[in-house]
């Protein structure tokens, strides 16, 4: 399963930037329950610069 993280980062330094990022879940059943077993960075991130 392919998600997206998207989160407002600010420093003083740098100021505010919106950014969204591509991450790769992979799943595993455990004693009937789905888990989260691995989650990938597939380096695919856009990044907006806010103020």
């Amino acid at each position: 399963m392919i998600g997206m993280q998207i989160f407002k980062f600010y420093s003083l330094d740098e100021g505010t930037w919106h950014y969204e990022r591509e991450k790769r879940y992979v799943f595993q059943l455990v004693d009937g329950v789905l888990k989260i077993a691995n989650i990938e960075d597939t380096k695919t991130v856009s990044k907006t610069k806010l103020d």
